[in-house]
């Protein structure tokens, strides 16, 4: 990892140390997002349908992103972004209200495409085309180790202060984001046309029958986060845990992929994708099933971390295999559309975990996760390594 952060680009290695602390603000989010709504009132199947609702919106919004990125510079868009991502945490944080956190969700639902589709695609043109494999590697291990360290400092602030305490530190942490961005200086990207029709645009996307498996694929590991972040924090609670455990669960999942994925993206430049996606998605279909039948709180946490070392056969491979069929010219185009796979794989998540919590027992979320995994182990077997 260190002699590829050498060989990187020094602006594009310093990027990286902005997805580091904008990860950190992410993961102390994720911490407390069910745990605050929770605490607003709401019980787990609201909270689900809630989730479910936001991912619509940022779908929608996904379609009105290939047209502003083509016509504006997006290192502005960026800025824009984690500028107004800022005042929100804030507000989010002195305001304890459901109908006010509802409207902050929504505009940070909004932002948050931007965010994404901008500085993914800043990193990706900063990279050159034959290290792409082992840079996504590196840039989501970067990427993690904020995770690890996120969960932890949130559980900390939560225990010791409370959760509006959280949102504070959250905003601090984009604030540091945003003040080394503004000290890079990227080249502005120049488009020749301005691909402003969303329907053209999607058409062209789905004819395009080398970006469907990429697509098709992406929505597995987007299905089964929903269950970590949003689901088990209210399990933990729900058994009489302390809500310190939630942080501490949050930074163990992670462990694994800070451990494995640079070297997954080295590994899949020489050997292709097809094993790792079929190995990984099957790892976590097989593991989902076996929690159907173990009742202890502790055994399930333990599987759930132990099922983190077939998510880090997937995660860092999902950009790389999309940018494979992709011409860079072509990425603000395309780019956002395939990102609405964390917004509709989120949503087949949420709301068949909210569906089911509202006629059986928890248990059988794991019973439905396991099913969805294995429609995509079976999608896996159709990649032809390259």
């Amino acid at each position: 990892m260190i002699h590829l952060h050498r060989s990187l680009p020094t602006k594009t290695s310093e990027l990286a140390i902005v997805k580091l602390f904008l990860a950190l603000g992410l993961a102390c989010i994720d911490t407390v997002w069910a745990l605050y709504m929770n605490n607003l009132g709401l019980n787990d199947s609201a909270i689900g349908f809630i989730s479910s609702s936001l991912v619509i919106v940022s779908i929608l919004a996904t379609f009105f992103a290939t047209p502003i990125m083509e016509k504006y510079d997006q290192n502005k868009i960026l800025f824009l972004t984690l500028l107004t991502s800022i005042i929100i945490f804030i507000m989010i944080a002195l305001f304890k209200n459901i109908v006010v956190f509802i409207i902050m969700a929504i505009i940070l639902t909004i932002l948050t495409i931007f965010r994404i589709n901008c500085l993914d695609i800043i990193f990706r043109d900063s990279v050159p085309d034959k290290d792409l494999n082992k840079a996504e590697g590196f840039w989501y291990t970067i990427t993690n180790v904020g995770w690890v360290v996120g969960p932890l400092v949130a559980g900390f602030i939560l225990t010791t202060f409370g959760l509006s305490q959280v949102f504070y530190l959250v905003s601090g942490f984009f604030l540091i984001g945003l003040i080394i961005f503004s000290s890079l200086h990227f080249k502005k990207k120049i488009h020749a046309k301005v691909h402003s029709s969303i329907l053209h645009n999607l058409i062209k996307f789905k004819t395009n029958k080398k970006l469907r498996l990429p697509f098709l694929l992406a929505l597995g590991l987007q299905v089964w986060w929903p269950l970590i972040y949003i689901y088990t924090p209210l399990f933990i609670i729900s058994q009489g845990l302390d809500v310190s455990i939630v942080g501490l669960f949050f930074a163990a999942i992670i462990v694994p992929m800070v451990l494995l994925e640079y070297n997954v993206g080295k590994l899949s430049s020489k050997i292709g994708f097809k094993q790792f996606y079929v190995i990984g998605f099957s790892g976590l279909a097989g593991l989902s099933f076996s929690l159907f039948f173990i009742k202890n709180i502790y055994w399930q946490l333990i599987i759930l971390i132990t099922a983190s070392f077939f998510v880090a056969l997937i995660e860092p491979l999902q950009d790389t295999f999309f940018f494979k069929f992709v011409c860079k010219n072509n990425e603000e185009r395309y780019y956002p559309i395939f990102k609405t796979t964390k917004s509709l794989g989120s949503f087949i998540g949420n709301f068949s975990i909210a569906g089911v919590l509202l006629f059986f027992p928890s248990k059988f979320a794991y019973l439905a996760v396991a099913i969805l995994m294995s429609f995509f182990v079976v999608l896996s077997f159709k990649i032809e390594n390259q």
